[in-house]
């Protein structure tokens, strides 16, 4: 053991001093290399930096591959479809062409690219749709349109008139200019929407039937936005009487336990567009400049409260999106909810709570082929919107200049010699605490085993004992613990000597540990008697197994002129019962073994008496 601590000790000083010395180096050519390295190094770190935040904010849009993403969507009689390939399928003219045309100039206007269509030809297909004339042409209910004269637009020339195609024909002209045509009558389609206004101050539409002649925010939203357009371009006003009265029925909807808006009074709020309808309503009801329109819609609905409430009930933090319903009922994140909020915040001047890069982010990750997000019209215009309100660049960031200074020294050379350094003292250390381990290992497995017999002494068995009762608790398995002593040791012992009793013992180990299983825990307890574990072992087995290993005993032999016996108790273990109330009540049948008559098996608390030996017991 000496000669090994000696060799030990040699060893770690020179894996110590070859640390030095490589740390030395390594200090030497650091120094060298840092005067060069620090500029080269500051100029990396800032490029590094850069790139961070170009890759994070280089976000743009390309609006000429929108623009001509939308050119080919155009049919030569000026509307827009869906579907490229369908262009001139009869079925692509239908009640969402109007819709999705103004969509679609909408996209253009915000791209500033009006110049790229044909105005005169998109301004005569809108006014294929207008009935000049409503009440002449026939099919009206008189009690609606009794005063007249009315006009308005359909969806097709075969559809009559209703609000919101009439609210999208208007948005489409007022962009190309169109609303002075000598053909329109804006009195009479003033007159026409008006006439959808019930005594509540909400409004009705045909569109719409499923709600009937039931004042809703949809149509109201609607009407009021069709009705702008016509108050702004003759610059008229809506009367002190029934901008009151709309206002009234717009704070109507306001759904007070969620703090959105509902499409009727009294309705609980889940659809994140009735937010924006209720904005939008008031937004056109107040005309005047962006001051004045703000002011009366924060005189009217409370915004911070609004605002709290999409935040709380639509926004889909991990996607950087709001949802048209609310999250409890794991509605999608939508990109014309996500535009209209942004409208709705933006033009309240809430831009601050916006988590703008997320948005945006979101937006361009629906960027299925160039110029188209979402797969629509309809989608690419909420997009595009956002890029606008949002003020989004049109050409990407340029990119950092990648730094090309370079140290004339390697920058990996003194890190490797630093790392040598390292890597012989973790070595060294290792090496001492693998010995370290070692040394502990052995002092702890003499600790707990036997010096005379080679198995676990009393310590071990403790403290595998609580190992085990642990595992039968957890697991519900039957644990049986066996308790044995030699009969008449002392006797022994004083007729052939404390050599011969040794000699005893370690027969009776060799005997026990060749038939007991190898997960079985088997120990000396003290001076002649032993302690015997046995796992997963149920009471009948454990007093088998005792019985066979009795025998044992007695059929061996031992090298004196009589007979070398043991006595056996036996316990199965309680649920709930302590370690030391286990050995206890084992120790009790060993020596109710021994009051029998000794060399049998007896068990714990009562037993009977088979064949001159005890081998079972009940409790």
């Amino acid at each position: 053991m000496l000669g090994l601590n000696k060799h030990s000790i040699g060893g770690n000083i020179f894996l110590l001093l070859l640390a030095a010395i490589f740390m030395l180096m390594g200090v030497y050519f650091q120094w060298l290399y840092t005067n060069e390295s620090n500029a080269a190094l500051e100029e990396e770190i800032a490029y590094q930096k850069a790139q961070e935040e170009y890759h994070d904010n280089n976000i743009y849009y390309e609006p000429e591959s929108s623009i001509r993403w939308l050119l080919q969507r155009q049919h030569p009689a000026g509307y827009f479809v869906p579907n490229p390939d369908l262009l001139f399928e009869p079925s692509q003219l239908n009640d969402n062409t109007l819709r999705a045309t103004r969509y679609a100039i909408s996209i253009l206007y915000e791209l500033g690219a009006l110049d790229s269509i044909n105005h005169k030809t998109i301004i005569e297909y809108v006014m294929g749709n207008y009935l000049a004339d409503i009440q002449a042409s026939g099919g009206v209910d008189k009690m609606v349109y009794k005063d007249g004269p009315y006009a308005g637009f359909g969806t097709l020339p075969s559809r009559p008139a209703a609000v919101r195609p009439t609210m999208d024909a208007l948005q489409i002209l007022n962009l190309l200019g169109g609303l002075d045509d000598p053909r329109l009558d804006l009195d009479r389609v003033n007159n026409f929407i008006l006439a959808h206004m019930n005594d509540d101050g909400g409004f009705w539409d045909e569109h719409y039937a499923q709600s009937g002649r039931n004042s809703s925010l949809r149509c109201t939203s609607f009407a009021l936005r069709a009705l702008s357009i016509i108050q702004d371009h003759q610059k008229k006003s809506f009367s002190a009487a029934d901008r009151e009265r709309i206002t009234s029925f717009v704070v109507s909807t306001f759904d007070p336990a969620s703090g959105g808006y509902a499409d009727f009074p009294g309705q609980s709020s889940t659809d994140s567009y009735f937010v924006f309808r209720a904005f939008i309503s008031l937004w056109s009801l107040a005309q005047g400049d962006l001051a004045e329109r703000r002011e009366y819609a924060e005189a009217n609905m409370d915004v911070d409260q609004t605002i709290d409430y999409l935040f709380g009930h639509h926004y889909l933090k991990d996607e950087g999106a709001f949802s048209r319903y609310h999250r409890s009922l794991q509605s999608p994140s939508s990109l014309k909810s996500t535009n209209l909020i942004i409208w709705f915040m933006t033009s309240m001047g809430r831009l601050e709570v916006l988590p703008e890069k997320a948005i945006l982010h979101y937006m361009m990750s629906k960027q299925n082929r160039p110029g188209e997000f979402g797969g629509d019209m309809y989608t690419t215009y909420s997009a595009l919107s956002t890029f606008s309100r949002l003020m989004v660049p049109t050409e990407p960031m340029s990119e950092p200049e990648k730094p090309t200074r370079q140290a004339s020294i390697p920058a990996y050379f003194p890190l490797m010699l630093f790392s040598l350094s390292l890597l012989t003292l973790i070595t060294s250390y290792f090496t001492k605490k693998h010995e370290m381990e070692a040394r502990n290992h052995i002092l702890a497995r003499q600790a707990s085993i036997d010096g005379l017999t080679g198995i676990l002494n009393r310590k071990g068995f403790e403290e595998g004992l609580e190992k085990q009762i642990g595992q039968a608790i957890r697991h519900d398995k039957p644990l049986g613990l066996i308790m044995m002593d030699v009969d008449n040791f002392k006797d022994i012992n004083d007729r052939h000597g404390h050599v011969v009793g040794d000699k005893i013992l370690k027969e009776v180990t060799r005997l026990m540990s060749e038939n007991t299983r190898i997960y079985d825990i088997f120990a000396r307890w003290g001076g002649e008697e032993f302690m015997l574990l046995v796992i997963e072992t149920d009471q009948d087995k454990a007093v088998q197994f005792a019985e066979k290993l009795r025998r044992l005993v007695e059929d061996g032999f031992f090298g004196i002129d009589s007979k070398v016996t043991c006595s056996f108790g036996v316990a199965m273990y309680r649920k709930s019962e302590a370690a030391d109330e286990f050995v206890h009540r084992a120790d009790e049948a060993m020596y109710s073994a021994k009051r029998a008559g000794r060399n049998r098996v007896s068990t714990f608390p009562t037993s009977k008496q088979e064949d001159g030996k005890v081998v079972e017991f009940k409790t």
